[in-house]
């Protein structure tokens, strides 16, 4: 189902003259044709260039490096209407040198991107025309500043064909409910839901009850209202948003491609606009267990509580999360609007306070 990915180094010069820091990056985007007939017609290239003296590594998850159905693109027609993204929401493991680019010391990649299967352009009028934005935040690692580059967006007009078809199909289930083959990995993806919904609870009151305005809440959502950071945990807490499946990825032949061809994607939700279904990979299942993180102190890896990778999850499927940047001292930099919609914000929190409290008073 999933192509790996790709790319096409092309030469690129230095611009003499300019200040560059090591690191900068410019991204620039051209649309193959400025009119189709269909969505599936869309090609978009990014090229995103180096034009530094050094090789710079970057993270190709949710942004124009990555040409899989995670979102590479912000996309809005010609009132400013967005358009529905319809593809997929994982979670990364920041230590797999397979969710990396290196970008050589003057030179460009150049990315493909076919996105008419992960946008749903359906209740859009044909002779719509679209502006694509690219997402162009480049993660070094769990701890570097990120790379924000500057990219103009491109202008597509579709003149016929705007229906969607969705590129997953979900197998359908009731509220939540993990379903596995395996009898003992069926058995680790429920304990693992049962901290999820465990680790937002202890979130929420630990924000409301415990320290309403405590460094937990300043760290991970300071700059929001606290009433609206505990509504989006109560919600993951409670499961409110029904209809959704967790599977493990190997029983089904597009899931297990999906993984095997994205060694680090650990677990993913599939946006589809109704059960937002959430599929664990093998790499899952070598993740820490919650109470662990009482013997190493530690949470920032998106590895270490297979609970968290649940929350992370969850927020996707019931809040609408995005995935703006992973790893806890990441996400603590963000801006107030961006930690409230960045998955890991809710994960770093729920795990934080699980650290301070119940790591002391015993486990949950």
């Amino acid at each position: 189902m999933f192509s790996k990915l790709t790319f096409a180094l092309l030469s690129a010069f230095v611009q003499l003259g300019l200040a560059l820091n090591q690191g900068d990056l410019t991204v620039s985007l051209q649309a193959i044709e400025s009119s189709v007939k269909s969505v599936g017609d869309i090609i978009l290239t990014a090229v995103i260039s180096n034009p530094t003296e050094n090789d710079v590594r970057v993270l190709r998850a949710h942004n124009v490096l990555d040409t899989s159905a995670t979102q590479s693109f912000d996309i809005t027609s010609s009132d400013g209407t967005m358009v529905p993204f319809a593809g997929i929401k994982p979670t990364i493991d920041l230590s797999n040198e397979s969710a990396y680019v290196i970008i050589p010391a003057g030179q460009s990649v150049a990315v493909n991107h076919s996105i008419g299967s992960f946008y749903d352009f359906s209740s859009f009028a044909t002779g719509t025309s679209f502006s694509f934005a690219p997402r162009t935040t480049f993660q070094l690692g769990y701890d570097d500043t990120p790379i924000v580059a500057d990219a103009a967006p491109v202008e597509v007009k579709v003149n016929e064909d705007l229906s969607f078809t969705p590129f997953f199909a979900s197998p359908g289930a009731s509220l939540s409910t993990p379903t596995c083959s395996d009898g003992g990995k069926l058995g680790v993806i429920t304990d693992s839901l049962r901290y999820a919904r465990s680790l937002a609870g202890g979130a929420a009151t630990d924000i409301t009850s415990s320290a309403p305005n405590g460094p937990h809440f300043q760290t991970y959502f300071g700059g929001n209202s606290n009433s609206d950071i505990w509504y989006n945990l109560d919600r993951i807490a409670g499961d409110l948003v029904g209809n959704r499946g967790i599977y493990c990825a190997i029983d089904y032949a597009d899931s297990r491609d999906g993984c095997n061809n994205n060694p680090s994607w650990i677990a993913y939700t599939v946006i589809n606009g109704a059960d937002n279904p959430i599929y664990v990979c093998e790499l899952f299942f070598q993740a820490g267990s919650t109470p662990n993180i009482c013997n190493t102190h530690t949470y920032d890896d998106t590895m270490s509580s297979n609970g968290g990778i649940i929350l992370h999850e969850l927020s996707h499927a019931v809040d609408g999360t995005d995935d703006v940047i992973y790893g806890c001292s990441a996400s603590a930099t963000l801006s107030p609007a961006d930690k409230k919609r960045n998955a890991d914000n809710y994960r770093c929190l729920g795990l934080n306070v699980y650290l301070d409290w119940n790591c002391i008073h015993g486990p949950l």
